[in-house]
């Protein structure tokens, strides 16, 4: 069984997975690859963002603080983007070779057996 940690968070925030056989030609599979793109562009759009207003003399304390806190949101977002792509790598190098790997995800170590 295939498994492909989501973009977005659970209902809780915890990590949200997609299980089941189906691939990257399913419709929830390409789904999150563009709320992938999306979230990617819009976190790149908010760097820039960050950078003008931190150059901004006369950016306030509120105005930098909503922005940092979105900057957080958005660096949170990457790094789910890319833990999604390190278990997918993992997953297509081990059907390769048919070994099992350890995988680091959100804190907490996790063996193939237990994603599937």
């Amino acid at each position: 069984m295939r498994s492909r940690l989501l973009p977005w968070p659970g209902p809780n925030g915890q990590p949200a997975y997609l299980l089941g056989e189906s691939g990257p030609g399913s419709h929830l599979w390409r789904l999150a690859d563009e709320m992938e793109g999306v979230l990617l562009r819009m976190g790149a759009e908010l760097v820039q963002h960050g950078r003008t207003l931190a150059g901004d003399p006369k950016a306030d304390a509120r105005q930098l603080r909503y922005t940092v806190f979105r900057l957080a949101e958005s660096l949170t977002d990457a790094h789910r983007i890319a833990e999604s792509r390190k278990l997918r790598l993992e997953q297509l190098e081990e059907s390769e070779t048919g070994e099992e790997s350890d995988s680091y995800v959100s804190g907490q170590s996790v063996r193939q057996e237990e994603r599937s």
